[in-house]
């Protein structure tokens, strides 16, 4: 009689959470990643125009010290009220737009028979319940 095979011992791997399966692991670590990944490219480019913003040469520039008078001279300069109002204005008023747009096309093309509508959603399915 030949002897049994016995099933290999599984070692914990250094990320193994007692009690989860592999999968989550594997879930977690590509969620880690592409978080770590986002945030290299996000900040990356901001960082430097951030440290700009707060020294008073160039980058490229020797002597340089850190300073607020960059954003001294903007928030106390004469015509920044009017910029900030413009601003406000015209994001009040292109968000009021798109969405009214935006519900109108919804409207029409999920509840009506619109002709073209599969040219606007192609992937609508043609009854909606």
């Amino acid at each position: 009689m030949a002897p049994r095979s016995r099933s290999p011992v599984t070692r914990p791997t250094p990320l193994a959470i007692p009690g989860k399966p592999a999968h989550d692991r594997q879930a977690r670590l590509i969620q880690y990643a592409l978080a770590i990944l986002t945030a290299i490219v996000v900040l990356g480019p901001i960082l430097p125009v951030i440290y700009q913003a707060l020294i008073d040469r160039p980058l490229h520039a020797a002597d340089q010290s850190l300073t607020f008078d960059n954003y001294r001279a903007i928030l106390t300069a004469p015509s920044f009220g009017g910029v900030v109002r413009i601003s406000l204005i015209f994001s009040f008023w292109s968000t009021v737009i798109s969405q009214g747009l935006g519900a109108v096309l919804a409207l029409l093309i999920g509840r009506t028979n619109l002709p073209w509508a599969r040219v606007f959603c192609p992937r609508l399915p043609t009854a909606v319940s």
